[in-house]
C-alpha cells in the first residue's frame, strides 16, 4: 500500500504559524468542525453548524494519511469529534478536537503520528440560504488542510514584521540610555530610583537658582559656628574644673550655651537656611567666640596666678654681709674664708652656719645682741657682721639718730637660703567655719618674700560665713607687748617680725587675744605700690587742716581733703604718724583708709576688666599666704550661690603712748604704746561674738593704764 506523507500545519489563532517564526501570523479560512465516520460504513452526510464566532479546532495530522477520492482502505479508523462553539468572552482554554487516525499496516511501515493543537479563530461567516445542501465531512476535511507553501508565506511575513518591531524598540531604548549617560545617571529601574531622580532634579534646579556668591558665605558660616562651638566647649571645661561657678549659673549657662551651638551648626551646615538667618546668627557667633576666649585667657590668668601664689610652700631666709665703710671689703668674694659673726636669739643657727659655710667657706661664732654686734662692726674695720635682712631694716630704722647705722656701715653682699614654710595653720573648712585671719604689712621692699622683716601693719580678719559678719581688728605696731617664749622686757609688737618673722608675731598676738589664727596673708610695701600703681591711683582723704609732707617720703604732701595719690604716696599715706598729735593711733585710721580705698576701686567693673592682667602681674611674688586655692575658689561659689551681703565692722586696740627700753634694744629708749586693758578686753569679746554668730556684751569701762618707765 503506497501512502503520502504530508508537512505538519499549524493553524493558532486563526492564522497560520511559520515554524521558523512562530510569531508570524496569517489569517486562515476554511472549516470549523469536521466529524469523520469510520471507511466500513457507507459515508454520511451530516450538517456541520458553523458559528459567526471564534471556534477552536484541534486537528490530527497523520502523515500517512492519502490524498485520494477513494475510499479509506480497509484496516484504517477515522475518528470524528464534534466541539461546541465558544464565545468571545469565554475563557482561553477551550477543550481540543482531536482527529486521529490509525493506519493498520505493516508495522515496519507505520509511521509515528504527531499531535498538534491548532487553534483557529474563524472570522464570522455569512449564514448560508436554506435553500442550500449541506457540507460533507469530506469536503470540510479537505478545506481544512492549508498548503504548505501558503503557511511558510505567511509565517515568514509575520516574522519579519516581528523583526521590524523589535528593532525599533531597540533603537528607542537606545537612544534613552544615550541621553541618560549624557545626564550623568543610569536608567532608573524601580519606582525608588525614580523618586530620587526627581529629588536630586529638583536640588540641581534650586541649587542652579541660588546665587554664586552665597557658596562662600555659606563655608564662612560653618567656619564661624565651629569656631564658637569649640570657643564654648573650652571655656566650659576651664570654668567646670576651676569649682568657682555654682551649679545653679554653670547648669543653665551650660544648657543655653549648648542649645545656642546646635542650632548655628544645624542652621550652617543647611543649604537651605536663608542667607538673612546667617547674617544674624554669625553675628551672635562672632560675640560669643570673642566673649569665649576672652573669658578662657582670664580664667587661665586667674587660675595660674592663684597657684602660683597661693600654694607657694617656698620662701627665703636672707642674711645681710655688714662691714664698716671704711673697710676694704667690698663683696662676698672678699670675705670667703673669714670668721662672721652674728647673733644667737631668734636666728636658725644651723641654716645660718650652712648657708656660710657652703656659700663663703666662712665659720661662725655669736654675739650676745644687736647693739653689740654692730657697734663692734663700726669700731673694728676687719670685723664682718651677718645680721637677718629684716632685722638689719629694723634696726636702721630707729629713730635714735645716735648711731647712725645706716651711715656708718654698709652691706657688701648676702646669703640667701631657701626654705619650705612650716605649716602653722590648720585646714578647717572656710565655707562653713568661722575662722581668724591674719592681715601682716611688712617693712620691705625686697623682690622675694623674706622671712624676717618689721611687721609695721597688724590687722585680725574675724569671719563667720554662717552670719556674713567680718571684724578688722587693728593693733598698732608699737603695742608693748609680751614676745611669745620671751622673758624679761617686753617688746614692739613690729619687732616680732624682724626677730622670729611670722611666727613669732602669731603667736604674740595670740597671746594677747586669747584665741588661735587659721590662716594668714603677709605683704610687703611693694604689694601696695605695685596695686595701687595697677588700678591707676587712689583718693585719700586728709582730715586735719594743715599740709602733710610725709616722713617716709619727702616728695609725697597731702593737703586738706581729697587727694589723688599714686602708689608710693599712698604707702607713705599709710605708714605716715609724725603729722599727727595721735601718732600711730591715726597711722592705724590711714591704713584702714587705704584698705577702703583699694578695695573700692577693685570692685569697680571698669577697672577690674579694663586692668586685670596688670594687677594680677603686680600681685605675684609681693605676698605670701597659707589660704589655697581651693579656699578662695570655695568662698567665691559661695558667695556667688547665696550673693547676700556681708556686714563689716572695725574696731582698733587703743592705749598711751610712752618711752621705753625693749627686749630687742635693751640699752635704747624706743617709742612704744602701753596697751589699754578695756580695748584688750572689748577686742576678745567681739571677736568670740563674731566666731560664735552671737551677740555678747563687752566691757563698757575704760581703763587707761600708763607703765612708768
Amino acid at each position: 500500500m503506497s501512502t503520502k506523507k504530508t508537512k505538519k500545519k499549524k493553524v493558532i489563532d486563526g492564522f497560520t504559524k511559520n515554524p521558523k517564526n512562530p510569531s508570524s501570523k496569517k489569517p486562515v479560512e476554511g472549516p470549523k468542525k469536521v466529524n469523520q465516520e469510520k471507511p466500513a460504513e457507507a459515508p454520511v452526510e451530516e450538517p456541520v453548524e458553523v458559528s459567526s464566532e471564534d471556534t477552536t479546532v484541534t486537528i490530527i495530522e497523520a502523515d500517512n494519511i492519502e490524498e485520494s477520492e477513494e475510499t479509506p482502505k480497509e484496516g484504517t479508523n477515522n475518528d470524528i469529534v464534534e466541539e461546541p462553539a465558544i464565545e468571545d468572552d469565554a475563557p482561553t482554554e477551550t477543550p481540543e478536537t482531536d482527529i486521529e487516525t490509525d493506519t493498520k499496516t505493516e508495522p515496519e511501515k507505520t509511521e509515528e503520528v504527531e499531535v498538534v493543537k491548532i487553534e483557529v479563530e474563524s472570522a464570522p461567516e455569512e449564514e448560508a440560504p436554506e435553500d442550500e445542501a449541506p457540507v460533507s465531512g469530506e469536503e470540510l476535511v479537505a478545506n481544512a488542510i492549508v498548503d504548505d507553501t501558503a503557511i511558510d508565506q505567511n509565517l515568514d511575513e509575520l516574522i519579519n514584521d516581528i523583526e521590524k518591531d523589535e528593532k525599533k524598540e531597540e533603537n528607542k531604548t537606545g537612544k534613552k540610555e544615550k541621553d541618560s549617560k549624557k545626564e550623568g545617571s543610569k536608567p532608573l529601574k524601580n519606582k525608588e530610583d525614580s523618586e530620587k531622580k526627581v529629588k536630586k532634579e529638583q536640588k540641581e534646579k534650586r541649587a542652579k537658582k541660588a546665587p554664586k556668591k552665597a557658596k562662600p558665605f555659606r563655608w564662612l558660616s560653618r567656619l564661624l559656628a565651629l569656631a564658637s562651638t569649640g570657643a564654648v566647649i573650652a571655656l566650659a571645661i576651664r570654668v567646670i574644673t576651676t569649682g568657682v561657678i555654682p551649679n545653679k549659673y554653670l547648669i543653665p549657662a551650660l544648657a543655653i550655651a549648648s542649645v545656642f551651638s546646635l542650632f548655628y551648626l544645624f542652621k550652617a551646615f543647611r543649604n537651605k537656611t536663608h542667607i538673612s538667618i546667617l547674617i544674624f546668627l554669625n553675628i551672635l557667633g562672632v560675640i560669643i567666640t570673642g566673649a569665649s576666649i576672652f573669658g578662657f585667657i582670664k580664667v587661665q590668668e586667674t587660675m595660674s596666678f592663684l597657684d602660683n601664689n597661693f600654694n607657694d610652700n617656698k620662701e627665703y631666709s636672707v642674711y645681710n654681709i655688714i662691714v664698716n665703710k671704711k673697710s676694704n671689703y667690698n663683696s662676698l668674694d672678699d670675705v670667703k674664708g673669714k670668721t662672721f659673726h652674728s647673733i644667737s636669739n631668734f636666728v636658725d643657727t644651723e641654716r645660718l652656719e650652712t648657708a656660710a659655710s657652703e656659700q663663703a667657706n666662712a665659720e661662725v661664732s655669736y654675739e650676745d645682741g644687736i647693739i653689740s654686734l654692730l657697734n663692734n662692726a663700726i669700731n673694728d674695720d676687719s670685723y664682718i657682721a651677718v645680721l637677718n635682712a629684716g632685722t638689719w631694716d629694723a634696726t636702721i630704722s630707729l629713730e635714735d639718730g645716735k648711731n647712725n647705722y645706716n651711715q656708718n656701715l654698709k652691706v657688701i653682699g648676702e646669703l640667701k637660703v631657701e626654705v619650705v614654710k612650716e605649716n602653722i595653720t590648720n585646714n578647717s573648712d572656710l565655707t562653713t567655719d568661722s575662722f581668724i585671719i591674719y592681715l601682716s604689712g611688712i617693712d620691705t621692699r625686697s623682690g622675694v618674700m623674706l622671712d624676717r622683716s618689721l611687721s609695721d601693719v597688724n590687722i585680725v580678719v574675724t569671719v563667720n560665713p554662717k552670719t556674713k559678719r567680718i571684724l578688722m581688728t587693728t593693733i598698732p605696731r608699737d603695742y608693748y607687748v609680751q614676745l611669745h617664749g620671751t622673758t624679761g622686757l617686753p617688746d614692739k609688737l613690729t619687732h616680732a617680725g624682724s626677730l622670729g618673722g611670722l611666727q613669732l608675731s602669731m603667736a604674740t598676738i595670740e597671746d594677747l587675744l586669747d584665741f588661735k589664727f587659721d590662716r594668714y596673708i603677709r605683704v610687703n610695701f611693694n604689694f601696695v605700690i605695685n596695686l595701687v600703681n595697677a588700678i591707676g591711683g587712689i583718693t585719700v582723704d586728709s582730715d586735719v587742716n594743715y599740709n602733710i609732707t610725709a616722713w617716709t617720703d619727702r616728695n609725697c604732701t597731702y593737703h586738706p581733703g581729697a587727694n589723688q595719690v599714686d602708689g608710693k604716696c599712698a604707702l607713705a599715706f599709710a605708714r605716715e604718724r609724725y603729722a599727727y598729735s595721735d601718732g600711730d593711733r591715726h597711722r592705724g585710721r590711714n591704713q584702714e583708709q587705704v584698705i577702703e580705698k583699694i578695695f573700692n576701686k577693685l570692685t569697680s567693673s571698669s577697672t577690674l576688666i579694663s586692668r586685670y592682667s596688670d594687677i594680677l602681674n603686680s600681685l605675684s611674688g609681693s605676698f605670701d599666704t597659707s589660704i589655697s586655692t581651693t579656699d578662695i575658689t570655695s568662698l567665691a561659689n559661695m558667695q556667688l550661690s547665696d550673693m547676700v551681703a556681708w556686714t563689716v565692722e572695725t574696731y582698733n586696740l587703743d592705749g598711751t603712748t610712752g618711752m621705753t627700753y625693749t627686749y630687742s634694744y635693751p640699752s635704747q629708749r624706743l617709742s612704744v604704746m602701753y596697751p589699754d586693758p578695756t580695748t584688750v578686753e572689748t577686742a576678745k569679746a567681739k571677736i568670740k561674738e563674731v566666731l560664735a554668730g552671737t551677740v555678747e556684751a563687752a566691757p563698757t569701762e575704760t581703763t587707761e593704764t600708763t607703765i612708768q618707765e
